[in-house]
């Protein structure tokens, strides 16, 4: 999940996700809009919108990652998602020392 956070003008939608949440960035898609991936910065993403975007400012979006274990090694849990509501949790486990897991969230 990502925030819209700019719509700079017509024909870009920019996110809160960028290279170290979503990796690959030539496969990252947003989930139900016909954006095209443009630019990945380190924490944001850049979608071309050429036609318009029905998205605003501080909507939610959901993202498909680029490449999953990167995108894994990134983050403490899954957040399992059905409709819009969390349904679980899965714990990312701990990775090497000093990595106490969700006891950190």
């Amino acid at each position: 999940m990502a925030l819209a956070v700019s719509a700079p003008g017509i024909g870009l939608i920019i996110v809160d996700a960028g290279n170290k949440s979503v990796a690959d960035p030539a496969n990252v898609t947003i989930v139900d809009h016909p954006h095209e991936f443009f630019r990945l910065e380190e924490e944001h993403g850049i979608f071309a919108a050429p036609h318009g975007s029905p998205l605003h400012v501080g909507d939610s979006v959901a993202l498909v990652p680029g490449y999953s274990p990167t995108t894994v090694n990134m983050h403490k849990a899954f957040f399992v998602v059905s409709g819009e509501r969390v349904v679980d949790v899965w714990p990312v486990l701990p990775r090497g020392p000093g990595d106490h897991g969700l006891a950190t969230l």
